[in-house]
Protein backbone atom coordinates (compact mmCIF):
# COMPACT_ATOMS: atom_id res chain seq x y z
CA UNK A 1 0.00 0.00 0.00
CA UNK A 2 1.50 3.41 -1.16
CA UNK A 3 1.97 5.59 2.14
CA UNK A 4 2.53 9.27 0.64
CA UNK A 5 5.37 11.20 2.07
CA UNK A 6 6.30 14.81 2.29
CA UNK A 7 9.22 16.40 3.51
CA UNK A 8 10.17 19.63 5.63
CA UNK A 9 14.29 20.41 6.08
CA UNK A 10 15.29 17.57 7.04
CA UNK A 11 12.59 15.61 8.38
CA UNK A 12 10.45 13.22 6.17
CA UNK A 13 6.89 13.56 6.82
CA UNK A 14 4.78 11.05 6.24
CA UNK A 15 1.21 11.28 5.72
CA UNK A 16 0.05 7.51 4.40
CA UNK A 17 -40.24 2.56 1.10
CA UNK A 18 -39.48 2.21 -2.27
CA UNK A 19 -40.41 4.95 -4.43
CA UNK A 20 -40.32 5.08 -8.50
CA UNK A 21 -37.94 7.72 -9.74
CA UNK A 22 -36.79 8.85 -13.26
CA UNK A 23 -33.07 6.93 -14.03
CA UNK A 24 -31.65 10.83 -14.68
CA UNK A 25 -32.49 11.64 -10.89
CA UNK A 26 -31.52 8.98 -8.29
CA UNK A 27 -30.00 5.61 -8.27
CA UNK A 28 -31.43 2.57 -6.44
CA UNK A 29 -34.23 3.36 -4.03
CA UNK A 30 -34.79 -0.05 -2.72
CA UNK A 31 -34.11 -3.80 -4.60
CA UNK A 32 -37.92 -4.48 -4.56
CA UNK A 33 -40.13 -4.11 -5.01
CA UNK A 34 -39.83 -1.44 -7.36
CA UNK A 35 -36.56 -0.62 -8.61
CA UNK A 36 -35.22 3.27 -9.90
CA UNK A 37 -32.39 4.67 -11.09
CA UNK A 38 -29.51 2.50 -11.51
CA UNK A 39 -31.74 -0.56 -12.17
CA UNK A 40 -31.17 -4.09 -11.02
CA UNK A 41 -31.05 -7.61 -13.53
CA UNK A 42 -33.71 -10.07 -11.92
CA UNK A 43 -37.95 -10.55 -12.62
CA UNK A 44 -38.84 -8.03 -15.02
CA UNK A 45 -42.27 -8.60 -13.62
CA UNK A 46 -41.61 -7.56 -10.07
CA UNK A 47 -38.11 -6.04 -10.05
CA UNK A 48 -37.11 -8.41 -7.41
CA UNK A 49 -33.11 -9.21 -7.58
CA UNK A 50 -31.93 -12.34 -8.44
CA UNK A 51 -30.48 -14.01 -5.85
CA UNK A 52 -26.45 -15.10 -5.50
CA UNK A 53 -24.29 -15.71 -3.12
CA UNK A 54 -21.84 -13.01 -1.31
CA UNK A 55 -18.22 -13.61 -0.60
CA UNK A 56 -17.32 -12.25 3.09
CA UNK A 57 -13.74 -12.12 3.65
CA UNK A 58 -12.44 -16.38 3.23
CA UNK A 59 -16.24 -17.35 3.77
CA UNK A 60 -19.15 -17.48 0.87
CA UNK A 61 -22.15 -16.71 2.70
CA UNK A 62 -25.53 -18.48 1.34
CA UNK A 63 -27.90 -15.73 0.37
CA UNK A 64 -31.36 -16.37 2.16
CA UNK A 65 -34.58 -14.81 0.52
CA UNK A 66 -35.60 -10.93 0.25
CA UNK A 67 -36.90 -10.13 3.54
CA UNK A 68 -40.83 -9.84 3.55
CA UNK A 69 -42.24 -6.78 5.48
CA UNK A 70 -43.20 -8.55 8.56
CA UNK A 71 -39.15 -9.41 8.67
CA UNK A 72 -38.22 -5.53 8.85
CA UNK A 73 -37.15 -3.41 6.10
CA UNK A 74 -34.88 -4.48 2.63
CA UNK A 75 -31.71 -4.17 1.81
CA UNK A 76 -31.51 -0.68 -0.02
CA UNK A 77 -29.56 -2.27 -2.75
CA UNK A 78 -29.38 -5.86 -4.49
CA UNK A 79 -25.82 -6.87 -5.78
CA UNK A 80 -26.90 -6.53 -9.28
CA UNK A 81 -27.95 -2.72 -8.61
CA UNK A 82 -25.08 -2.28 -6.66
CA UNK A 83 -22.82 -3.68 -10.16
CA UNK A 84 -24.66 -1.10 -11.67
CA UNK A 85 -24.08 2.06 -9.43
CA UNK A 86 -20.19 0.94 -9.27
CA UNK A 87 -19.96 1.24 -13.01
CA UNK A 88 -21.44 4.28 -13.29
CA UNK A 89 -18.84 5.84 -10.15
CA UNK A 90 -15.64 4.20 -11.45
CA UNK A 91 -16.83 5.76 -15.20
CA UNK A 92 -16.98 9.24 -13.69
CA UNK A 93 -14.19 9.15 -11.19
CA UNK A 94 -11.46 7.37 -13.41
CA UNK A 95 -12.38 10.62 -15.48
CA UNK A 96 -12.23 13.01 -13.02
CA UNK A 97 -8.69 11.47 -11.94
CA UNK A 98 -7.66 12.10 -15.02
CA UNK A 99 -8.34 15.69 -15.61
CA UNK A 100 -7.61 16.56 -12.17
CA UNK A 101 -11.34 17.60 -12.35
CA UNK A 102 -12.75 17.72 -8.68
CA UNK A 103 -16.09 19.80 -9.80
CA UNK A 104 -16.46 16.36 -11.84
CA UNK A 105 -15.22 14.34 -8.79
CA UNK A 106 -18.31 15.90 -6.51
CA UNK A 107 -20.79 14.33 -8.56
CA UNK A 108 -20.05 10.34 -7.60
CA UNK A 109 -17.71 11.34 -4.23
CA UNK A 110 -18.27 13.57 -1.17
CA UNK A 111 -16.92 13.96 2.90
CA UNK A 112 -13.55 12.61 3.59
CA UNK A 113 -13.19 11.01 0.13
CA UNK A 114 -13.71 13.96 -1.94
CA UNK A 115 -11.60 16.09 0.64
CA UNK A 116 -8.47 13.67 0.31
CA UNK A 117 -8.89 13.25 -3.59
CA UNK A 118 -9.15 17.02 -4.38
CA UNK A 119 -6.29 17.92 -2.22
CA UNK A 120 -4.29 15.29 -4.08
CA UNK A 121 -5.28 16.46 -7.41
CA UNK A 122 -3.96 20.29 -6.36
CA UNK A 123 -0.69 18.54 -4.92
CA UNK A 124 -0.36 16.98 -7.81
CA UNK A 125 -0.30 19.53 -9.98
CA UNK A 126 3.07 20.93 -8.93
CA UNK A 127 4.53 17.92 -7.46
CA UNK A 128 3.92 14.58 -10.23
CA UNK A 129 5.62 12.35 -7.93
CA UNK A 130 3.32 12.69 -4.92
CA UNK A 131 0.92 8.79 -5.33
CA UNK A 132 -2.54 9.45 -6.65
CA UNK A 133 -5.07 8.14 -4.49
CA UNK A 134 -6.27 4.68 -5.97
CA UNK A 135 -8.88 4.37 -8.65
CA UNK A 136 -12.21 3.29 -8.04
CA UNK A 137 -12.71 -0.26 -10.02
CA UNK A 138 -16.07 -0.73 -11.71
CA UNK A 139 -16.01 -3.94 -9.57
CA UNK A 140 -16.29 -6.95 -8.88
CA UNK A 141 -17.30 -6.75 -5.45
CA UNK A 142 -16.15 -9.65 -3.02
CA UNK A 143 -18.15 -7.81 -0.67
CA UNK A 144 -21.50 -6.57 -0.39
CA UNK A 145 -23.37 -5.26 2.48
CA UNK A 146 -26.22 -3.03 2.29
CA UNK A 147 -28.49 -1.39 4.90
CA UNK A 148 -31.70 -2.83 5.45
CA UNK A 149 -33.94 0.62 5.79
CA UNK A 150 -36.64 1.98 4.30
CA UNK A 151 -35.67 5.55 5.80
CA UNK A 152 -32.52 7.88 4.41
CA UNK A 153 -29.64 8.29 4.55
CA UNK A 154 -28.68 4.96 3.20
CA UNK A 155 -25.57 3.15 3.60
CA UNK A 156 -23.75 0.56 1.28
CA UNK A 157 -20.59 -1.16 2.52
CA UNK A 158 -18.39 -2.74 -0.57
CA UNK A 159 -15.18 -4.31 -1.04
CA UNK A 160 -13.77 -3.87 -4.92
CA UNK A 161 -11.54 -6.07 -6.80
CA UNK A 162 -8.85 -4.34 -9.35
CA UNK A 163 -9.11 -7.03 -12.08
CA UNK A 164 -6.62 -5.20 -14.17
CA UNK A 165 -4.07 -5.51 -11.84
CA UNK A 166 -3.53 -8.24 -8.76
CA UNK A 167 -1.14 -6.13 -6.87
CA UNK A 168 -3.13 -3.46 -5.97
CA UNK A 169 -5.32 -4.08 -2.98
CA UNK A 170 -8.69 -4.16 -3.11
CA UNK A 171 -10.73 -0.94 -1.92
CA UNK A 172 -13.41 -0.70 0.21
CA UNK A 173 -16.35 1.56 -0.10
CA UNK A 174 -18.39 3.15 1.81
CA UNK A 175 -21.52 4.87 -0.20
CA UNK A 176 -24.31 7.14 1.19
CA UNK A 177 -27.30 8.08 -0.67
CA UNK A 178 -28.81 11.20 1.38
CA UNK A 179 -31.88 11.55 -0.50
CA UNK A 180 -34.53 9.34 -2.86
CA UNK A 181 -33.71 12.10 -5.00
CA UNK A 182 -30.31 11.73 -5.03
CA UNK A 183 -27.16 9.39 -6.37
CA UNK A 184 -25.19 6.98 -4.41
CA UNK A 185 -21.39 8.96 -3.89
CA UNK A 186 -18.52 6.99 -2.09
CA UNK A 187 -18.01 8.65 0.94
CA UNK A 188 -14.67 6.29 2.30
CA UNK A 189 -12.21 4.77 0.24
CA UNK A 190 -10.12 2.94 1.94
CA UNK A 191 -7.78 0.31 0.58
CA UNK A 192 -7.11 -3.12 2.50
CA UNK A 193 -4.56 -4.16 4.74
CA UNK A 194 -2.51 -6.89 3.44
CA UNK A 195 -3.60 -10.10 4.19
CA UNK A 196 -6.61 -8.57 5.88
CA UNK A 197 -9.28 -11.19 6.81
CA UNK A 198 -13.07 -9.73 6.76
CA UNK A 199 -15.58 -10.92 9.60
CA UNK A 200 -18.66 -12.81 8.08
CA UNK A 201 -21.39 -10.64 7.26
CA UNK A 202 -25.31 -11.24 6.38
CA UNK A 203 -25.95 -11.51 2.53
CA UNK A 204 -26.80 -8.34 0.40
CA UNK A 205 -30.45 -10.56 -0.08
CA UNK A 206 -30.32 -9.91 3.63
CA UNK A 207 -28.29 -6.67 4.83
CA UNK A 208 -27.51 -5.14 7.80
CA UNK A 209 -28.59 -2.43 10.42
CA UNK A 210 -26.68 0.60 10.96
CA UNK A 211 -25.37 1.16 14.86
CA UNK A 212 -25.45 4.41 17.02
CA UNK A 213 -21.83 5.19 17.54
CA UNK A 214 -22.03 5.40 21.03
CA UNK A 215 -23.55 2.07 21.24
CA UNK A 216 -22.50 -0.53 24.42
CA UNK A 217 -22.85 -3.78 22.01
CA UNK A 218 -19.25 -3.53 20.98
CA UNK A 219 -15.99 -3.89 23.01
CA UNK A 220 -15.13 -0.27 22.31
CA UNK A 221 -17.86 2.52 21.36
CA UNK A 222 -17.39 3.88 17.47
CA UNK A 223 -16.74 6.94 18.79
CA UNK A 224 -14.02 5.72 21.80
CA UNK A 225 -12.31 3.46 18.74
CA UNK A 226 -11.48 6.89 16.14
CA UNK A 227 -10.35 8.56 19.22
CA UNK A 228 -8.49 5.98 20.76
CA UNK A 229 -6.48 5.15 17.94
CA UNK A 230 -5.70 8.74 17.06
CA UNK A 231 -4.12 8.68 20.65
CA UNK A 232 -2.25 5.73 19.49
CA UNK A 233 -0.93 6.86 16.58
CA UNK A 234 0.32 10.07 19.41
CA UNK A 235 1.74 7.68 22.25
CA UNK A 236 2.37 4.49 21.53
CA UNK A 237 2.28 1.82 24.11
CA UNK A 238 1.83 5.27 26.28
CA UNK A 239 -1.63 5.31 25.13
CA UNK A 240 -4.49 4.11 27.74
CA UNK A 241 -6.36 2.49 24.54
CA UNK A 242 -2.98 0.37 23.11
CA UNK A 243 -3.98 -2.58 24.63
CA UNK A 244 -7.54 -2.24 22.98
CA UNK A 245 -6.31 -2.95 19.72
CA UNK A 246 -4.18 -5.56 17.68
CA UNK A 247 -1.28 -4.00 15.88
CA UNK A 248 -0.85 -7.21 14.30
CA UNK A 249 -0.38 -6.14 10.85
CA UNK A 250 -1.28 -2.66 11.30
CA UNK A 251 1.55 -0.85 8.77
CA UNK A 252 -0.11 3.01 9.95
CA UNK A 253 1.47 3.00 13.40
CA UNK A 254 4.73 1.43 11.77
CA UNK A 255 4.29 4.49 8.52
CA UNK A 256 3.22 7.77 10.99
CA UNK A 257 2.65 6.15 14.27
CA UNK A 258 4.91 7.14 17.91
CA UNK A 259 7.79 5.61 17.01
CA UNK A 260 8.13 7.44 13.40
CA UNK A 261 7.55 10.52 14.76
CA UNK A 262 10.10 10.20 17.67
CA UNK A 263 12.37 9.25 15.25
CA UNK A 264 11.29 12.33 13.17
CA UNK A 265 11.93 14.49 15.92
CA UNK A 266 15.18 13.17 16.96
CA UNK A 267 16.71 13.97 12.94
CA UNK A 268 15.31 17.33 13.07
CA UNK A 269 18.42 19.83 13.44
CA UNK A 270 18.63 22.06 16.59
CA UNK A 271 17.74 24.90 14.66
CA UNK A 272 14.26 23.61 14.15
CA UNK A 273 11.11 22.13 16.11
CA UNK A 274 8.45 19.89 15.11
CA UNK A 275 5.13 19.07 16.73
CA UNK A 276 2.31 16.34 16.40
CA UNK A 277 -0.63 17.29 16.92
CA UNK A 278 -4.50 15.29 16.65
CA UNK A 279 -7.34 17.27 14.91
CA UNK A 280 -10.77 16.62 14.87
CA UNK A 281 -11.72 14.50 11.57
CA UNK A 282 -14.54 15.89 9.48
CA UNK A 283 -15.85 12.47 8.41
CA UNK A 284 -19.04 10.66 9.94
CA UNK A 285 -18.50 7.47 12.14
CA UNK A 286 -20.20 4.39 9.79
CA UNK A 287 -20.63 1.74 11.68
CA UNK A 288 -22.49 -1.56 9.98
CA UNK A 289 -23.56 -4.47 12.00
CA UNK A 290 -21.74 -8.09 11.21
CA UNK A 291 -22.58 -11.88 11.73
CA UNK A 292 -21.69 -12.74 15.94
CA UNK A 293 -22.64 -9.17 17.07
CA UNK A 294 -19.25 -7.26 16.17
CA UNK A 295 -19.44 -4.12 13.67
CA UNK A 296 -17.09 -2.91 10.77
CA UNK A 297 -16.99 0.62 11.53
CA UNK A 298 -15.28 3.64 8.71
CA UNK A 299 -14.25 6.70 10.67
CA UNK A 300 -11.96 10.12 10.30
CA UNK A 301 -9.08 11.09 12.29
CA UNK A 302 -6.61 14.17 10.94
CA UNK A 303 -3.33 15.02 12.65
CA UNK A 304 -1.25 18.59 11.92
CA UNK A 305 2.46 18.53 11.89
CA UNK A 306 4.18 21.78 12.76
CA UNK A 307 7.59 22.51 12.00
CA UNK A 308 9.36 25.87 13.25
CA UNK A 309 12.97 27.67 13.70
CA UNK A 310 13.72 27.42 16.86
CA UNK A 311 16.99 30.02 16.36
CA UNK A 312 17.49 33.76 15.64
CA UNK A 313 17.96 33.82 11.77
CA UNK A 314 17.25 30.30 10.98
CA UNK A 315 14.94 29.00 8.55
CA UNK A 316 13.32 25.70 7.37
CA UNK A 317 12.30 24.58 3.62
CA UNK A 318 9.06 22.57 2.98
CA UNK A 319 9.16 20.16 0.49
CA UNK A 320 7.58 17.75 -1.61
CA UNK A 321 4.08 17.85 -0.79
CA UNK A 322 4.19 20.68 1.83
CA UNK A 323 5.60 22.94 -0.59
CA UNK A 324 3.79 22.14 -3.14
CA UNK A 325 0.49 22.81 -0.89
CA UNK A 326 1.82 25.49 0.48
CA UNK A 327 3.91 27.28 -1.87
CA UNK A 328 6.42 28.24 0.73
CA UNK A 329 10.12 27.12 -0.03
CA UNK A 330 11.21 28.79 2.42
CA UNK A 331 10.11 30.62 5.66
CA UNK A 332 11.62 31.72 8.93
CA UNK A 333 7.94 31.50 10.73
CA UNK A 334 7.32 28.02 9.68
CA UNK A 335 4.49 25.41 8.38
CA UNK A 336 1.66 23.79 9.66
CA UNK A 337 0.43 20.67 7.43
CA UNK A 338 -2.62 18.68 8.07
CA UNK A 339 -2.73 14.94 7.21
CA UNK A 340 -6.04 12.96 6.90
CA UNK A 341 -6.36 9.53 7.38
CA UNK A 342 -9.48 7.46 6.87
CA UNK A 343 -9.80 4.24 9.01
CA UNK A 344 -11.29 1.04 8.68
CA UNK A 345 -11.74 -1.17 11.35
CA UNK A 346 -13.56 -4.14 12.73
CA UNK A 347 -14.91 -3.98 16.59
CA UNK A 348 -15.39 -7.74 18.27
CA UNK A 349 -18.87 -7.41 20.16
CA UNK A 350 -19.24 -6.92 24.02
CA UNK A 351 -17.59 -9.52 26.49
CA UNK A 352 -15.23 -10.96 23.27
CA UNK A 353 -11.77 -10.79 24.27
CA UNK A 354 -10.40 -10.32 21.03
CA UNK A 355 -9.17 -6.77 20.36
CA UNK A 356 -10.14 -3.77 17.21
CA UNK A 357 -8.65 -4.94 14.16
CA UNK A 358 -7.36 -2.08 11.57
CA UNK A 359 -8.70 -3.63 8.39
CA UNK A 360 -7.29 -0.82 6.52
CA UNK A 361 -6.57 3.14 5.77
CA UNK A 362 -6.15 5.83 3.26
CA UNK A 363 -4.28 8.70 4.22
CA UNK A 364 -2.58 11.95 2.73
CA UNK A 365 -1.65 15.66 2.69
CA UNK A 366 -4.74 17.70 2.90
CA UNK A 367 -3.34 21.28 3.17
CA UNK A 368 -0.21 22.97 4.35
CA UNK A 369 0.71 26.77 4.85
CA UNK A 370 3.25 29.15 6.21
CA UNK A 371 2.65 30.18 9.88
CA UNK A 372 1.33 33.32 11.06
Amino acid sequence: MLVPTAMLSAAVLSGCSAQSLPAAIADTATPAPVSTGDTSTGDPSTGTPTPGATTTGTTTAVPTPVPTPDQGPPPVVSEAQLDTILGKISTVTTAADAASDPTALAARMTGPALDLRTATYSIRKTDADYPAQPAIPAGPSSVVLPQATDSWPRTVFTIAENTADSTVAPLSLMLIQDTPRSQYKVYYAIPLEPATTLPPVAPATVGTSQLPNDTKLLSLTPTDAAAGYADILMLGSQSPYYDKFDPTGDTLQTSVGADYKAATKAALPNTASIDFAKVPGVGQTIALATNQSGAIVATNIRESVTVKPVEAGATVSPEGAVKAASGVSQTAKGTEAIYDYQLLFYIPPSGDTSKVKLLGFAQGLLSAKELP
